[in-house]
């Protein structure tokens, strides 16, 4: 939630894109209490296509009313949340908590440092 809020401070928007069912995901995330710090929550059931295939991340760019190189997409899944948006035209960060990916110059081991070490859609 830190990171969220970050994100809402610096006036950014807070999105999630998943994989999962749009209801599910739904009551996941109320559950865990991230609802009111996120913006949109975009399901790839209401997509054209789910995570990696670049039509995902179009779409979520185009629901969220913004351009892919506007992004920053942080995430923990080497290809769907890293490589894709990549491939995608957005920003990505792999958050890697456990160091499995030491090859991966763009990766976090914290969500500390999402605007709080430098890390943002600039950088």
């Amino acid at each position: 939630m830190p990171a969220l809020r970050r994100v809402h401070d610096a006036g950014l928007v807070a999105a999630v894109l998943t994989n999962g069912d749009s209801a599910h995901q739904g009551r996941k995330l109320e559950r865990v209490g991230l609802t009111d710090h996120l913006d949109v929550v975009v399901a790839s059931d209401d997509l054209p296509a789910g995570k990696p295939d670049p039509r995902a991340y179009a779409a979520a760019c185009e629901v969220l009313g913004v351009a892919p190189g506007d992004v920053l997409m942080v995430g923990n899944d080497l290809e769907k949340d890293y490589q894709g948006p990549l491939d995608a035209g957005l920003g990505a960060v792999l958050l890697d908590r456990h160091d499995r990916h030491p090859e991966v110059a763009g990766r976090i081991r914290t969500l500390d440092r999402v605007l709080n070490g430098g890390l943002g859609p600039a950088g």
